[in-house]
Parts: structure tokens; sequence; C-alpha cells
């Protein structure tokens, strides 16, 4: 029977009626009445709950308790941690006063037969309450979502504990691998119930290693002393170097020391991605260089980067279509070309933009006998568009240039203006230390150039780059202290949303100052914006407060569907 006012809905025969108004706030347990105690009045008082909800116009919904998902992760993902909790334990109270009813009305004559009648009864109202339609889902699927959510160790705890049988299967040992949550690991391979789990250490390394989950990674291969044996070793993505530079270093780290103890058989490919890190000495470490020297003398730093111009470098392909005449002959005289018209990797492709320029090269090369000029060279000399990029706007590397310079003038008695010029083409631009000498020509050459849509492009590509490595320091002079060249409303939102999504904190107030000024300047009333990127990340782990924050006080995206 239901009885319907204006106001409340009273359902009758045991459904329980649940009010429904902010669910933050009743997750936060802020609102009046969190669990059900003594003082409230009747059942109704006792599980009636408040939460808003815009798809009503009296801002209330209202919902009997049996109607809610019947999905753990609906409430984890929502946040609803406290409303979990309750049901749970309501759960728990409703089955142990139906195990209490059942013992209580057994009245088997003989105390043991009793007794194995109420262990059988528990059992199976135990067991058609877990696979009942109307409680929570509890199986495997179930918790290895749960170790999904590797942020909150204590909320797992709780969960692991109700239910550890649930706990006990390979999956999950995996997916706490995948996050990296070292103490949900630990809790799940020593769990026993119902029994002990048997799982590949290799692969669980291979697992934690993929996700650039250093700690972890560590653990696991200290228990296996290193040893991976067959195991095919896992390859490191670029966009992990980006999005943490200090764990990635600790990953190369241990990808040098697995190499070390399996005596090579595990190869590293990492030269390319060191080159971002712009650390020379863990580039030579993962080169198998001698790690004994403490490397501090710049001798033996430019003995190493010249050995890596010679052997790996950007090739003298590179150098070739892309570089000027006098570069070309630098490098041919550092002997990166190899004197055989045969070889197929010296094809001379000429993209410098410069249609005299790539005539000259094309005579030197015929001359010294160091490429290959095919039946297409004029068409790909018609075809150029662009100069070859100025690694002054894509990297520090001034130190390095002069630096090389020098070494190479006093070795190799190569004239030092043009191999300064051969190393701007980007033999080893990446290889970079951050100096006061490197930073003032950096300014100087923003000082000297001339307004143009070309050098305006090669400023917000800097920009750009900065922002991505986090160098605070050329970003605000980019900003702040040259007053020739100036980003877009759009090259804001992109640099904010890089800080955002790398945690560049000090950056992004940095960037966000330099907004604040522009609109009073300007007298603009340019709003912080994010992009999608943003919003799918912060959606992506159910925080619901940030969420908040960027509806409140950014621009909004023209449409959530990704988000959602």
């Amino acid at each position: 029977m239901t009885i319907t006012t204006p106001q409340v809905t009273c359902v009758m025969k045991g459904y329980l009626l649940l009010y429904i108004s902010s669910l933050k706030e009743r997750d936060n347990g802020k609102e009046k009445g969190n669990y059900c105690n003594n003082e409230c009045v009747d059942r109704k008082q006792r599980h009636d709950r408040v939460i808003k909800s815009k798809d009503n116009e009296d801002g209330l919904m209202r919902y009997k308790i049996d109607q809610l998902p019947n999905k753990i992760g609906w409430y984890l993902r929502g946040g609803h941690i406290n409303l979990l909790k309750e049901r749970i334990e309501r759960e728990e109270n409703e089955l142990n006063q139906f195990i209490n009813n059942n013992n209580n009305n057994n009245t088997s004559s003989s105390s043991s037969s009793s007794s194995s009648s109420s262990t059988l009864n528990s059992f199976t109202i135990k067991k058609d309450y877990i696979f009942s339609d109307l409680y929570l889902k509890w199986d495997y699927e179930t918790t290895v979502d749960i170790c999904s959510f590797g942020g909150d160790i204590q909320l797992f705890k709780y969960l692991f504990e109700k239910k550890p049988e649930w706990f006990g299967h390979l999956d999950c040992i995996k997916m706490a691998a995948s996050k990296g949550n070292l103490k949900m690991f630990k809790i799940l391979v020593d769990n026993t119930v119902p029994t002990n789990i048997i799982y590949d250490i290799p692969e669980c390394i291979r697992i934690a290693m993929e996700g650039m989950h250093s700690e972890l990674s560590l653990y696991l291969l200290e228990k296996i002393n290193f040893k991976m044996g067959e195991s095919p070793i896992v390859s490191i993505q670029p966009n992990h170097i980006i999005e943490n530079r200090e764990d990635f270093i600790k990953m190369v780290r241990i990808f040098i020391t697995i190499a070390e103890r399996n005596r090579g058989r595990i190869k590293l490919d990492l030269f390319p991605h060191l080159l971002h890190l712009q650390d020379i000495k863990l580039l030579r470490e993962a080169h198998g260089y001698s790690v004994t020297n403490p490397y501090n003398d710049f001798e033996n730093q430019l003995s190493f980067i010249m050995d890596m111009v010679r052997s790996r470098g950007y090739s003298s392909k590179f150098i070739l279509d892309r570089g000027s005449l006098e570069q070309v002959k630098s490098a041919h005289s550092l002997g990166l070309f190899k004197n055989n018209s045969n070889n197929n990797n010296n094809v001379f492709e000429p993209c410098n933009g410069n249609v005299e320029e790539s005539l000259s090269i094309m005579k030197y090369i015929k001359q010294h006998n160091i490429g290959v000029i095919d039946n297409k060279i004029f068409e790909s000399i018609s075809r150029e568009r662009n100069d070859a990029r100025m690694l002054t706007v894509e990297g520090s590397h001034h130190t390095t240039t002069l630096q090389l310079s020098t070494y190479a003038t006093k070795n190799a008695k190569i004239d030092s203006k043009l191999l300064s010029l051969m190393v701007q083409v980007g033999t080893i631009f990446y290889l970079y230390e951050d100096t006061p000498e490197s930073f003032e020509l950096m300014k100087q050459f923003y000082k000297e150039s001339k307004i143009n849509p070309h050098i305006s492009q090669y400023y917000l590509f800097q920009l750009q780059t900065s922002t991505t490595t986090n160098q605070i320091e050329i970003v605000d002079y980019l900003l702040n202290q040259q007053s020739k060249f100036h980003p877009t409303a759009l090259n804001l939102v992109e640099l904010l949303s890089e800080c955002y999504n790398r945690q560049f904190k000090p950056l992004h107030l940095l960037i966000k100052q330099f907004i604040i000024n522009q609109n009073q300047i300007n007298k603009n009333n340019f709003k912080f914006q994010y992009n999608e990127s943003v919003w799918n990340q912060v959606a992506s782990r159910g925080e619901i407060k940030k969420i908040d924050r960027l509806l409140k006080k950014t621009v909004h995206l023209d449409s959530f569907d990704s988000v959602i």
C-alpha cells in the first residue's frame, strides 16, 4: 500500500525511501542525519536522504533504497563513498538478522545436528544473498574494478576486508600492478582467502614498467634479483617521458640495471628518449660507458658528445638535406659521410628552402662522392618551401654549440664558425645544459630579430616547447620580458592546459598572471579556459570538486560528450 502527499511519499512493506539532494554534501557527511541512530523517530526518518538534482524542478529526486545501482563502481566513480559504506553495513545487518532468525527457528533435537543444519542454512542464505539482484554485486569483475581505484588505500582496505574471497584473483594483482600501488599489491599477494595466489612476477614487472611505476617495479625486480630470464622487456613510450621526468629517469636507471644484471641480453634503445631529458650523465650510462668517473669535467663530456655525433646523431642525411653548403662541408670534415656514391642512405633530397644553396650542395656531392643524386633532384628543389628550422627556438643549444666549436678547433682543426653552423642543423641540439650564457644568447636572438610571420612562428614554437619542458625562466622571458612577439588567445589556452595536466603549478600561476595583466592593459575580458584534455583528465579521475571549480571559474566546453 502506498500513500502519497505533495511533500512526502511513504512506501510501506519494507521498502525504504531515499530522498536524494546534494550527493556531494551527503558523501562528505555534511548534512544533518548521517546514519541510523537512536535519536531518529521512525523508520522513514532513519533512511531518508536529501540530495539535490538538476533533473527535477523541485530539486528533489525520490528513490527506494533498492533502486540505487548495485554496481560498486558506480559509487566509487561518483564519489558516493559514505553512501556505499552505509549500504554495505545495512546489507550486512540484514544478512546477520536473517541468519540469527534462521538459527532461532532451528528446533532440531540433536545439538550437533542443529549446529550442522545452522551452518548449512547460513551458507545457503549467504549464497542467495550474494547473488540476489537486490543487493550489491560482489564478483571478480567488481573487485578488479575496485583495484583500479588506487588513490585511497584506506577505502581499498575497507572493501577488501568485507569480501576478501572475491579479491583472490590474478586479474586483481595485474590491475594493482598497472596502477603502481605497492601497498595494494602487497595486500593482494598476501591474501590467503580462499587460497594463496600464484602470480607471474616478470609479467607483473612488465605491467608495472609499462605504467612507469618505478617503486613497484624495483620492489618486484629485487625479489628475483633483476633476473628477467627470457621475458621480453617493455618499451618506454615518449608520452610517459613528458608526463613525469623524474619517474622516467628512475625507470631508465632500472633499465640499465636490468641490462647489466642480464649481461646485455636486454637491449636498450633509449637514445631518442634520453635526448629530451637533457641529462648527459644518464645518456652516457645508458650507452654502456663507464660510470666510475664523476663526469664533471668538460673535456670528457665533449668527447662523449662528439662520439654521439659521429655514431648516432641525426645522421649525415639529415645534414645533407636540411643544411647549408658550409654545414655539409663541416659534417664532411668530421667524417660523418661515407665516400660511397652507392650509399642509398645518402640520397640527396633537398629541403632547405634555398634553390641556389641546393645546387651548390649537389655540386659538392658530385665532387666528393659523398651521396646519391637521382633523377628527381630538380623536382625536389622546385618543391622547397621552408628554410631549415632554427634550433635557437627549438631548444637552447647555444652552450653546446660554443663548447663543441672550441673543442673542435683545438682538437680537430675545424673552423669553429663552420662547426657551429653544422650543429644548428640538429645534430645534438637536445644535448643542452641550462646556463646563463645560453640564456643570454637566446635573448640576443629575439632582440635582433625583425617582426615577421616566420620568426613569430618560431616564437610560438619555443613558447610551447618551453612550457612542455617546464622551463619557467624561458617562458617568463618570452611572455613578460620581451615585447616584440605575443601569444594568441588560443596559444594561452593550450599553455594553461599543458601546465594544468602536467601539474606545473609555478608555471601555471605565471601564465595566469600574464593573462590577468593583459586583460588590465588591453581592457579585455579574456576568461580562463582549458582545452578538452583537462576536462577529460579530471573527469576520468572522478574528481567532482575540481569539475565544480572548472564549471564556476572557466569557460565551458562547447560539448561535454567526451567528458561524460
